[in-house]
């Protein structure tokens, strides 16, 4: 350790005895007995040495300040790792500054393993993420493919549909503090709602008109062929679209169909996906419908607040009126027939 006194003058001067340690890290204290200028060597203190001088202005006795540690390269190129102290003293203006031994440079080198293993850790997610988000956009891009294909029956208006109630739903699930592996699922999922339309017959299916009982019962049967054709997978993807196929008629008070569910027994993916679907459907034309414009929409849907549709998950919606409608519009062009225009960063 050396120790040095503030003079009047604003220098310091060396109280010895000095350790011999100090001869490369401090050489002009043993040189000559002019007045020191610590901060002239160890630029590091020179802040210190303002909160130090404030300190020793106050005369507040056997009081002290820390610097906290810093390393000097001396020549041999060693790094050596030190630490300074200003202490009142019964009326003397102290500065000590020491070596710190090699558990300071032991604790460093735990430390720098430390943040490496953070900064692995970090790179390792990074690389996680984007592995996982390349995964999830081949996933949406076959999976809407191949909708498109079942929807080739169709005018075209469909492909637009499901991109858009993938957004759509997307867009709910973050709003409810969905965890972004679930998110994506959604997104992806939702378009997979109508998948059992590829077993009802053209005849019904693009009738202009409206349907008879008896074709209606046919046309529900879609929801169940869906779930048959999304069943005993593994994916937890493909579980959650066979949940939102089978589930996205279910009504709120327990009149949809194909099971009669009623309120949380139906999955929360499929309550979404309902009311999504149903805005959709109104706002855009269809062979048997003219559009309506979203004012009119919601207002119709207002009526099926809690008998339809979950009303805390169509508030939230109505919240949401705004996004949803930019959406739609963004996202109006027959998806089926130009599906290699889209891109992942249109999201």
């Amino acid at each position: 350790m050396m120790a040095l006194r503030l003079t009047n003058d604003g220098a310091f001067e060396l109280l010895k005895p000095v350790s011999n340690n100090f001869k490369q890290i401090f050489p002009e204290a043993f040189e000559s007995s002019d007045p020191l200028y610590p901060q002239h060597r160890f630029p590091f203190i020179e802040n210190f040495l303002i909160d130090a001088q404030q300190l020793w202005d106050s005369n507040a006795n056997h009081q002290r300040i820390i610097s906290g540690p810093w390393v000097e390269q001396i020549e041999d190129r060693t790094e050596v790792a030190l630490e300074a102290r200003a202490v009142n003293w019964n009326s003397q203006k102290l500065l000590f500054i020491e070596i710190l031994d090699s558990s300071y440079q032991q604790n460093q080198n735990f430390l720098q393993r430390g943040r490496e293993g953070v900064l692995q850790k970090n790179m390792l997610e990074l690389e996680v993420r984007k592995r996982t988000s390349d995964i999830r956009a081949r996933e949406e891009e076959i999976a809407l493919r191949l909708i498109c294909a079942a929807d080739t029956r169709d005018d075209g208006e469909t492909g637009s549909h499901i991109r858009r109630l993938g957004l759509y739903s997307e867009l709910m699930a973050k709003h409810l503090n969905w965890r972004q592996d679930k998110i994506d699922e959604i997104r992806i999922a939702a378009p997979m709602h109508d998948i059992g339309k590829i077993g009802i017959p053209d005849a019904i299916l693009k009738k202009p008109g409206k349907l008879t009982s008896d074709e209606f019962e046919i046309m529900k049967s879609h929801a169940p062929i869906g779930s048959r054709i999304l069943s005993n997978s593994k994916s937890s993807l493909v579980k959650m679209a066979q949940e939102i196929s089978l589930g996205h008629h279910e009504k709120w008070d327990g009149s949809g169909y194909p099971n009669g569910l009623s309120g949380k027994d139906i999955p929360q993916s499929a309550r979404i996906v309902a009311i999504v679907d149903v805005f959709d459907a109104l706002i855009h034309k269809r062979i048997y419908k003219d559009k309506m414009s979203v004012e009119d929409a919601i207002e119709i849907m207002m009526e099926g607040r809690e008998t339809h549709f979950d009303p805390k998950l169509f508030d939230l919606f109505l919240q949401l009126k705004d996004e949803i409608t930019q959406i739609s519009r963004n996202f109006d062009d027959p998806l089926c027939r130009e599906l290699n225009e889209l891109s992942i960063d249109q999201r």
